[in-house]
């Protein structure tokens, strides 16, 4: 996997300069069952389809709840919901953290595995979104807290995590190529593992990096190195997206990647099984 640098400056652009990058440049994957449930893009990381239960509020314990209708965007960061807020953050519920040290998320073979709840109304035309990026920094920085999002009807545009001397990214989803092009995912609450509950209670993306392959990874695996996960998404209309590392989706535990095809393909076959009757 090769090692990106970001800009330090704060990415802005209009409305329509977004839809024109974004019609000209980047794929819309459809990610849903039965055509495509996964992909692996070509830095190796592999975006899944789950159905994961029970992820309520009090099972789930999410580093980070992000919520705007439209474009929605953040990182884990303990600033939420105040004044000042960062970005589209929203408050965690009170068993969870926002923060993410390094030696507790990551297997025994370096591997990163992050699940998304989206939150979406399983309704026709409401039951979309997409995730545009997923940019992860590994840091000493234990609490980043900025830059400030615009208010709730204040005009929006793109941010990013600000990076400080020594940050280390480890991942870019806008950088990477899937079958040859920038792509974003678009998932459908109305057409998943979860039989169209998209809506709650069910994980329904687990994202899975292999950091084997960054340069002196082995350094960055202690009580010291802290993850912060910026993600951004269009076309959300209700509720709200939250973010978890599987180790706490499964009380602190976490699964080899066996363990994690072992519940993708059980969740698969519960819904073949739903179809049929």
């Amino acid at each position: 996997m090769r090692r990106y640098l970001l800009a330090m400056s704060v990415a802005v652009a209009t409305a329509a300069g977004q839809a024109s990058l974004a019609n000209a440049a980047i794929n819309t994957i459809s990610l849903e069952p039965p055509a495509l449930t996964s992909l692996t893009d070509n830095h190796g990381a592999t975006y899944s389809l789950t159905a994961t239960q029970p992820a309520g509020s009090g099972v789930f314990m999410p580093f980070m709840r992000i919520q705007r209708t439209g474009d929605s965007q953040g990182y884990n960061s303990s600033l939420n919901n105040a004044p000042n807020a960062t970005m589209d953050l929203i408050n965690l519920p009170g068993n969870s953290s926002s923060t993410l040290v390094m030696s507790n998320i990551v297997t025994n073979d370096n591997k990163l595995m992050l699940t998304l709840d989206y939150n979406e109304p399983g309704a026709s035309g409401k039951s979309l979104i997409n995730l545009e990026d997923l940019i992860l920094v590994v840091s000493t920085d234990p609490d980043k807290t900025g830059p400030a999002g615009p208010a709730n009807k204040d005009p929006w545009s793109v941010q990013s995590i600000p990076l400080s001397g020594g940050d280390q990214v480890i991942y870019d989803m806008a950088s990477s190529l899937y079958a040859g092009n920038n792509f974003r995912i678009q998932l459908n609450a109305d057409n998943n593992p979860a039989n169209g509950n998209g809506g709650s209670g069910t994980a329904d993306l687990v994202v899975t990096l292999d950091l084997a392959s960054i340069p002196g990874i082995a350094s960055l695996l202690d009580d010291s190195h802290f993850l912060y996960v910026y993600s951004r998404f269009s076309g959300a209309n209700a509720g709200f997206e939250e973010w978890n590392s599987f180790n706490n989706l499964n009380g602190g535990n976490v699964p080899e990647p066996a363990s994690l095809a072992v519940l993708s393909i059980g969740a698969m076959g519960l819904l073949a099984r739903r179809r049929k009757a």
